[in-house]
């Protein structure tokens, strides 16, 4: 029975080297991009909620204001009691004087859009805007008081009301028959961050029913206001981070796409990948001219001689001084082989 060749061959196993080298380096650039990828993505998550939590803070100024306004006018003031006078001068007065705190107040407080108040009794209505307030936009918020205060009395909390065409953050008071609410447009209530702060971030307002009514920032995917965001972050490719405001009524929602932590490592990784493509392209043609072009020489010269071919010597010129060494042997040895031959004739 023959006995099953074990050698192996050299350049196999060289090849089969470089093939385990080249598969443990590619582990390492993956483990490396991988690193890189969690690491900026937990960056960027921190950046977003930093700026979400600030955002929040000043948001939440907003409202403090808002409310202390709404509660100078409301509490402990006889001219809001005396707008349901029966004397229409004493109402006319009472209504000067409210008018004037307002006014103070929301020159100072420039964010708040408008303030209405309402009496259904004698279906009257104060009110004063601190923007260039169209008057249909005007009107609208007047008659919204006023069908408030019909209400008669209502819990007072913030949300988030549509009137007209026009979004509000919106809190009003409604009590025996009156109401005092303050108003401030989506967008200006969004109004507080930088865009220059906002390039990688996306920002929606929403309310306790999770409808979206506003957004600032860099929008990832699309959403339509007044409607709940169905999809959700996984399937939008996204990460969020939430902030409540007014006791959960309303919610920030800052989202990170994806995308954005991939091509905040994009460059690392053409860098690595050529490296890696570079270190390949250079291994394979060392190995190539420094070990597999002279090996095969040396193997067809060994062919040659055992054709019986006692004329053949190497010629080829070698870098490395082992295949110098082997070249040299070779023909040594073929010059004493033809030696021995010709003695062997003599």
């Amino acid at each position: 029975m023959k006995k099953k060749n074990k050698n192996k061959s050299l350049v196999s196993q060289t090849i089969h080297m470089f093939v385990i080298q080249s598969a443990l380096l590619g582990i390492v650039i993956v483990t490396y991009i991988c690193v890189s990828y969690y690491t900026v993505l937990e960056n960027m998550q921190t950046s977003s909620r930093n700026l979400l939590q600030l955002y929040g803070k000043e948001l939440e100024n907003k409202l403090e204001n808002a409310d202390m306004l709404l509660e100078r006018l409301i509490y402990k003031n006889n001219d809001y009691d005396m707008l349901q006078s029966e004397k229409e001068s004493e109402r006319y007065y009472a209504s000067i004087e409210i008018k004037k705190i307002i006014q103070e107040q929301i020159t100072y407080d420039q964010y708040v859009d408008a303030v209405v108040i309402g009496d259904s009794t004698y279906g009257s209505c104060l009110d004063y805007e601190n923007s260039d307030m169209a008057y249909q936009e005007r009107e609208d918020l007047r008659q919204y008081a006023l069908e408030r205060a019909k209400e008669g009395s209502a819990k007072a909390e913030w949300m988030i009301v549509r009137i007209g065409l026009q979004n509000y953050v919106s809190k009003m008071y409604v009590w025996q028959g009156r109401s005092a609410g303050i108003f401030i447009s989506v967008d200006h209530f969004m109004d507080n961050v930088t865009k220059k702060n906002l390039q990688k971030i996306f920002i929606l307002l929403k309310d306790e029913q999770q409808k979206v009514w506003g957004g600032c920032g860099k929008q990832e995917f699309t959403c339509e206001i007044g409607k709940e965001l169905q999809a959700t972050p996984q399937s939008l490719g996204v990460y969020k981070n939430d902030y409540t405001l007014a006791d959960g009524k309303l919610q920030l929602s800052a989202y990170v796409s994806k995308s954005q932590v991939v091509g905040q490592i994009r460059w690392n990784m053409i860098l690595v990948l050529l490296i890696l493509a570079g270190f390949s392209v250079f291994f394979i043609n060392f190995l190539r001219r420094e070990m597999l072009a002279p090996m095969g020489h040396m193997q067809r010269s060994m062919e040659q001689m055992q054709t019986g071919n006692r004329e053949y010597r190497i010629t080829k010129e070698f870098e490395s001084n082992e295949f110098i060494v082997l070249k040299d042997a070779f023909n040594r040895l073929m010059d004493e082989i033809m030696k021995l031959k010709i003695q062997s004739y003599e």
